[in-house]
């Protein structure tokens, strides 16, 4: 398995040792019932619709898989480490690079959903947003986190990682950064480097419009060394390329401050990726991430609230891969992300995509479809 891949899951899972100074969450026998306890939830495998694009842009394995719904029904989704090259005539995939970051474009033609990877001269997959001159490939990497489309334009939140020696897990995050694209362009440019001063207070996973102009934004941090929470912050839409707009969620009755250090855990027990989305047919928000990385690896759960800062309910089960971790942690569910704009039947069934950390990744596709009890 990749050096890369390896980083970008651990990243993923939010394991770095340190303790979070916010108060803790509602526990799961307080929480409001989940809406979807009036659903049976079934699952389906799918094909992955992208690989033909990927093989174009010749694609080998990547991770993450993030969307940014576009207003004309199309999206983009970011990927992280992207490793591109050809396949040798045993199937057995040949590396010739790599890039930090990729883009695709996913839209339907023909009642067909197709893609189209960003790709270089050369014809590979291109970085979505590549480093600048102060970055070294030998240094730095650019891992996108989340993304939204706000009045004609797309903002990409970002995490520059800087590695620190040759292990695997030698790495930190250095800073977060935001970049844009106008209109369906795909061509991203920073408006937030990761140097900013002040810089982005947080690194998100996701980020919702609200109908009053303002953006939430979800993001994890560990509370204490075998527990990992969500937190929320908000910022005004036309503020958010200004770090010191946003505001940091604290709790029902105090509501949001502009202190960070004030911040209070808006769920506990809730690992990787967070992945929020509005769902017309629940008319409820859906909140997607992983089970612990402890305790429960290979498992992806759904959560539900009505408003973006809760009440959340407990967790359903969405689903859990047979069998354990093996050596490396291979096997490991990572990256769950819901993808709003492939919704059908007004989000009564809902694609998603996931990662496992496996010798040569890429996303797996599935849907969650809810059936009524009768």
């Amino acid at each position: 398995m990749s050096t890369q891949l390896k980083r970008a899951a651990i990243l993923c899972m939010g394991l770095a040792l340190f303790e979070c100074p916010g108060g803790l969450s509602l526990a799961d026998d307080a929480r409001p019932p989940s809406a979807l306890a009036a659903y049976k939830i079934t699952t389906r495998r799918l094909p992955s619709f992208w690989q033909k694009a990927a093989n174009d842009a010749k694609v080998l394995w990547q991770d993450a898989g993030l969307s940014i719904p576009l207003p004309d029904g199309s999206a983009l989704w970011l990927f992280g480490d992207t490793f591109f090259g050809q396949r040798s005539p045993d199937g057995s995939p040949l590396a010739k690079g790599a890039v930090s970051s990729s883009v695709c474009r996913v839209f339907t033609d023909n009642q067909t959903l197709k893609a189209k990877y960003r790709t270089g001269n050369n014809g590979s997959v291109a970085f979505a947003l590549p480093l600048d001159k102060k970055e070294d490939w030998s240094k730095q990497r650019i891992w996108p986190t989340a993304g939204i489309h706000l009045d004609a334009v797309s903002y990409l939140f970002f995490a520059r990682i800087v590695l620190t020696g040759k292990g695997q897990w030698d790495f930190r995050q250095d800073a977060a950064g935001l970049a844009r694209a106008r209109g369906d362009s795909w061509e991203f440019e920073r408006v937030v480097a990761p140097d900013a001063d002040p810089p982005l207070p947080v690194t998100p996973q996701a980020v919702i419009a609200r109908p009053d102009g303002t953006v939430c934004l979800y993001y994890l941090e560990n509370i204490g060394r075998l527990n990992s929470g969500a937190f929320l912050a908000k910022v005004p839409a036309n503020k958010i390329a200004e770090p010191t707009a946003y505001q940091f969620w604290c709790g029902p009755q105090a509501g949001f401050t502009p202190s960070k250090t004030a911040n209070k855990v808006l769920l506990e027990d809730v690992w990787g990726q967070v992945s929020v989305a509005w769902n017309e047919y629940l008319g409820q928000f859906v909140m997607l991430h992983v089970g612990g990385v402890f305790t429960d690896p290979r498992s992806i759960y759904l959560r539900t609230a009505k408003e973006p800062w809760g009440p959340w309910s407990p967790k359903t089960l969405v689903m859990r891969l047979e069998g354990k971790l093996r050596e490396g942690l291979k096997g490991l569910v990572y990256c769950p992300y819901l993808h709003p704009e492939l919704f059908r039947q007004r989000g009564r069934i809902m694609p998603l995509t996931y990662c496992l950390i496996e010798d040569f990744a890429n996303p797996a596709l599935m849907e969650i479809e809810l059936v009524r009890k009768k």
